[in-house]
C-alpha cells in the first residue's frame, strides 16, 4: 500500500482506542451494538455491510474491541492496531489479546483470549425462515439496484441476526435469494455461511459478489471485475472448480479471470509477498478460497464476481485508502451494473 498506509489504517481505528491512556485492548467474537459499548463514527450510511467493530472500556486502560466472530478478521484487527500504534505511537507500547489463536504482527504480542461458543454462527445466520433457494447471491447485493426491488427481510429472527436478504423468482422458474450481512463477512466467516446455506435452504449455486486487489500491472482499480476458478491460501493444495458463471461473462467487456490468492488480512501484502505470489495469481481477496473450498466439499457450485478495488503493483491514484470518495463510487456504480447484466444472463440460463 506504500505510502497511503498511513491513511488506511488510521480510518479504521475506533477513536477510544488512540488515547494515551490505552495499556491493553481486548479483540473478542462477541458481537455487541448496546451500551457499554460505542459504535465507531466511521460506519457507513448504506443497508449492508455498514458495521463495524464498537468499543467497551473495562476499566481505564484496557478497552475491548467487539468483532464479527471470523478468526481472520480478529487477525485483521489485530494487524491494523498493531500497524497504527508502529506508525503512529512507536513509544506507546500496547498489549493486544485475541482469540483464537497467537499472532505475530511483528510489532506487539498478541496472546490467547477466550472466544465465543461453536453456535456463534447458528445465531446469527438467521435463515431459519427463508425457506428453499435454488441460487444465492451474496456479497456486495445492495449495489445490484437492476435486480431487485422492496425491502430487505430477515425472517423476523432474533435480534442477533445479521443476514438480511431480498427474494425473487428467474424466468426459467428458479427460486433465487439475494443477501447481504449487517457487518463483514470477512474470510473464514464466508465459509460458515455456506455451511449454515447448505444446510438451512439446500442450495444449488452460489455466486458472491465483492472486491479484490490485482497482482498485475494491466487492471486498474475500479475499471475492471475479477473471476476464476482457481484459488489459494498458500497453506493447502490450491481449490480448483469449474465457475458457474462462464456462458453469462460475455455479458460484459470488463470481466478478466484468473487464479486467486486469499489472505487473512489486507496487511499480509508486503514487498516480499507480492514478490512471492504475483507470479502465481492474478487477484487478491480474504475470502473466495474459504468459499470455494467448502462448495467444492458440498457439491455446490460456486462463483465469484469481484470490483477490482486496487492494483498492488502499480501506484495508481485510487486505491483501499479512498474508495468511498465520489469518483470511485461512480465508477463501481458503473461496475455493478456490468455484474448486474453478467447476473441477469446467469440467472436466466
Amino acid at each position: 500500500m506504500g505510502p497511503t498506509l498511513r491513511s488506511y489504517v488510521s480510518q479504521k481505528i475506533h477513536p477510544a482506542l488512540q488515547g494515551e491512556g490505552v495499556r491493553c485492548i481486548v479483540i473478542s467474537g462477541w458481537l455487541q451494538r448496546a451500551l457499554p459499548a460505542h459504535i465507531a463514527p466511521f460506519e457507513l450510511d448504506q443497508p449492508l455491510d455498514f458495521r463495524r467493530p464498537t468499543v467497551s472500556a473495562l476499566d481505564s486502560t484496557t478497552f475491548e474491541l467487539h468483532c464479527f466472530p471470523s478468526e481472520n478478521y480478529m487477525i485483521h484487527y489485530a494487524s491494523l492496531i498493531a500497524t497504527y500504534f508502529a506508525l503512529y505511537k512507536s513509544e506507546h507500547r500496547v498489549l493486544i489479546l485475541m482469540d483464537p489463536v497467537r499472532v505475530n504482527t511483528g510489532f506487539y504480542r498478541i496472546s490467547a483470549y477466550p472466544g465465543p461458543p461453536d453456535t456463534t454462527f447458528h445465531h446469527l445466520f438467521n435463515l431459519h425462515s427463508m425457506g428453499s433457494i435454488d441460487i444465492a447471491i451474496f456479497g456486495e447485493v445492495h449495489h445490484l439496484k437492476g435486480l431487485y426491488g422492496g425491502s430487505w427481510k430477515d425472517g423476523g429472527g432474533s435480534y442477533e441476526g445479521v443476514l438480511r436478504w431480498r427474494k425473487l423468482s428467474s424466468p426459467n422458474g428458479k427460486t433465487i435469494a439475494l443477501m447481504g450481512c449487517l457487518e463483514k463477512v470477512w474470510g473464514d466467516a464466508g465459509e460458515h455461511l455456506i455451511q449454515a446455506l447448505h444446510s438451512q435452504t439446500r442450495v444449488k449455486q452460489i455466486v458472491y459478489v465483492a472486491k479484490a486487489g490485482s497482482l498485475s500491472e494491466r487492471y486498474a482499480p475500479n475499471e475492471w471485475i475479477a473471476t476464476g476458478e482457481r484459488a489459494m491460501t498458500g497453506k493447502d493444495a490450491p481449490t480448483v472448480w469449474q465457475n458457474p458463471l462462464q456462458n453469462a461473462l460475455s455479458a460484459s467487456t470488463r470481466v478478466a479471470s484468473g487464479s486467486i490468492i486469499t489472505v487473512p488480512s489486507t496487511l499480509c501484502e508486503t514487498h516480499e509477498w507480492l514478490e512471492e505470489w504475483s507470479p502465481k495469481a492474478l487477484w487478491v481477496d480474504c475470502e473466495v478460497c474459504y468459499m470455494a473450498s467448502v462448495a467444492q466439499e458440498l457439491r455446490i457450485d460456486f462463483g465469484f464476481l469481484s470490483v477490482v478495488s486496487d492494483n498492488l503493483c502499480r501506484r495508481y491514484e485510487e486505491d483501499l485508502s479512498n474508495e468511498y470518495s465520489d469518483t470511485v463510487t461512480e465508477k463501481r456504480r458503473v461496475l455493478y451494473n456490468e455484474i448486474v447484466k453478467i447476473l441477469k444472463k446467469f440467472i436466466s440460463e
